[in-house]
């Protein structure tokens, strides 16, 4: 009776432990297959990978783990199974086990149980902390990354293949925290392997090495300063127009429309002959003629000043020609032109010059203006803005039914017009006076030039600028120089924002 329930006992223990190897035996079956599987897949895809040293230890660890227990469990495995299968050999087995079985065999039979089931425990943690390892190397034609597991990793060190040339790099992602990439230094290559690399070189690859080398490479430039080119920079600037005076020699005009959408100033010179006590008087005349709202002013004005000038100039000097007969047709002259426009909007400034034997005189209207230039340095302002925050220009405006506005720090009538004098603007009714103001200067023993801007120059420029300017071309003795050019020129390096315009007359000695 005791006999049978040791046999029972021991055909249960037995049946148990079958039942465990076979459970052993397809988890070795499996990882079997997905080392073949693996295999297949690096075949096909040939990846290149290289791990670190750590990584590399730790797969070929857990690979022999693997390997040593799959090992063992096939060779009990197949001894159990062929013993199960015959009787005397099962009737042998329990015999032994009665002689050698000990006394605390229900404690033992626990025991091995638990330690089955912490083994299967630690084997799954160590699954699951060797696929967290990943080897990936992209290829030459695939920037992809290609993921491969530990175990195949272990295999393959551990098969002795060579990882080849290329630097690979290891990265060790975690589900929970990736880890940082390392790059692994590519290993130098033994002299044998040297030697056998240079043995296997193409003739063509040696071709395209020699004409590599034979290609002269550039200087670099031994400037070290990155910044003298942004300081040579010079910034393309709006067209400039610029001729000389067919009629006046020595005359030169320049213009140019600057930032502004479109040109609004007009400019003259030429001359003229009245009849004048009994005589001819020949007249030279300059003006530069700055629009506002529209060109038509500046344009009507160039075109029929010489006109207005000749009909009043002749009425008063019919008898003889006298300072202050040449005065009063030129004040009157402009206020006739003025109301010759029959431009409903929109005006211009005017600065006209004109020389009568040998006096300059300026009649200015506006804030364009005349500036005398002489060799020896000294620059005289023979005209006078007309600005409405003048008292004198203010009184003005306001008794002709007008006011003085402060629109953006910019004085202006009826907070319109910048001048305070200018030709039309009719529509301002009647509030902006076309009396020019005109000053004489005597032109004897003067050398130098004469220098009519609109306030496109003189909004970057002083007097005294335009005069350094216009002396430093003129003493070149060059008469081919346009000094009206260099003028509007260094207006617009100097950053103007309106239309340019310059006429420069040489006077005297320069002449």
């Amino acid at each position: 009776m005791e006999k049978n329930l040791k046999i029972e006992e021991l055909e249960y223990r037995l049946e148990f432990s079958s039942e465990k190897i076979a459970a052993k035996l397809d988890k070795a079956l499996a990882n079997a297959r997905e080392q073949q599987e693996a295999e297949q897949k690096r075949k096909e895809q040939r990846v290149i990978s290289s791990p670190t040293d750590d990584d590399e230890q730790l797969s070929q660890s857990d690979d022999s783990e693997y390997e040593g227990e799959s090992d063992s469990s096939l060779e009990s495995l197949s001894s159990g199974f062929y013993s199960m299968s015959d009787t005397d050999s099962i009737t042998a087995m329990l015999e032994a086990a009665e002689q050698n079985e000990p006394e605390n065999s229900e404690d033992e039979d626990i025991d091995i149980i638990s330690q089955s089931d912490e083994n299967d425990q630690q084997e799954a943690s160590e699954q699951q902390a060797t696929t967290q390892h990943v080897i990936a190397q992209p290829t030459e034609d695939d920037e992809g990354i290609l993921a491969l597991s530990g175990d195949f990793v272990g295999q393959w060190l551990t098969s002795g293949h060579s990882w080849g040339r290329l630097p690979s790099m290891y990265y060790a992602m975690s589900e929970t925290s990736p880890a940082p990439m390392t790059a692994v230094p590519e290993p130098e290559p033994t002299n044998a392997q040297t030697q056998q690399e240079e043995q296997e070189e193409s003739p063509v690859q040696r071709v395209i090495e020699q004409s590599l080398d034979d290609i002269e490479t550039p200087a670099l430039s031994a400037d070290p300063d990155p910044l003298e080119a942004i300081d040579s920079w010079q910034p393309v600037l709006p067209p400039v127009s610029c001729k000389m005076s067919e009629t006046l020699p020595g005359v030169s005009i320049a213009s140019s429309i600057g930032l502004r959408p479109t040109m609004e100033d007009a400019h003259i010179a030429t001359h003229f002959t009245i009849k004048a006590g009994g005589e001819d008087v020949p007249i030279s005349i300059l003006g530069v003629f700055d629009g506002h709202g529209t060109k038509e002013v500046a344009d009507h004005a160039a075109q029929h000043i010489v006109k207005f000038l000749t009909k009043w100039l002749e009425l008063y000097n019919a008898e003889s020609l006298t300072d202050e007969k040449i005065w009063n047709a030129i004040k009157i002259a402009l206020v006739d032109l003025s109301r010759s426009s029959h431009c409903a909007l929109g005006g211009s400034t005017a600065c006209v010059a004109l020389i009568i034997k040998n006096d300059l005189w300026i009649a200015n209207l506006g804030d364009s203006r005349a500036i005398l230039v002489n060799r020896n340095g000294e620059d005289i302002q023979l005209s006078e803005d007309a600005k409405p925050e003048n008292e004198i220009y203010k009184t003005s405006i306001e008794k002709r039914g007008g006011f003085v506005g402060n629109a953006l720090g910019i004085y202006r009538v009826n907070n319109n017009l910048a001048p305070a004098r200018a030709l039309a603007d009719h529509h301002l009714g009647g509030a902006v006076c076309s009396r020019a103001k005109i000053t004489q200067y005597p032109l004897t023993d003067f050398s130098g030039c004469l220098v009519l801007v609109c306030d496109g120059v003189t909004e970057v420029f002083t007097t005294k600028e335009i005069g350094d300017i216009a002396r430093d071309a003129l003493n070149e003795n060059d008469p081919t120089v346009n000094i009206a050019e260099r003028i509007a020129k260094e207006s617009l390096r100097k950053g103007t924002t309106d239309n340019v315009s310059a006429v420069v007359a040489p006077l005297g000695d320069a002449d």
